[in-house]
């Protein structure tokens, strides 16, 4: 069984090195990069980090420990949306944008 992976691994950087690789963004060369971009467009996307707002799920500009799990926005208090809760994986921009729009 060991065998056979490490002879599928071995072709994989064969067929890596005879056909280039190309990123599905800026259709640069990906070798070293994931499987659909290259480093520096997997870079580019704006990942979403704590702290957040529980409900919308924007970023919160703040610098102080928030005191609860659950920190709710000023923009979500004042004006409830009419779901539950949302998320997101990164900033609705730049790659992130594009990618989504190539995959419509």
């Amino acid at each position: 069984m060991k065998t056979s992976q490490s002879g599928f691994k071995w072709l994989l950087a064969v067929l890596n090195l005879l056909f280039r690789q190309n990123c599905i963004f800026c259709s640069g060369d990906r070798r070293g990069g994931g499987e659909y971009l290259c480093c520096t467009c997997f870079n580019d996307i704006g990942l979403i980090h704590t702290p957040i707002c529980f409900v919308c799920g924007v970023p919160a500009d703040i610098s102080y420990n928030y005191p609860q799990d659950e920190f709710v926005c000023g923009v979500c208090r004042q004006s409830p949306y009419k779901f539950d809760r949302s998320g997101s994986l990164g900033l609705y921009d730049n790659v992130l944008r594009q990618l989504i729009h190539h995959f419509n």
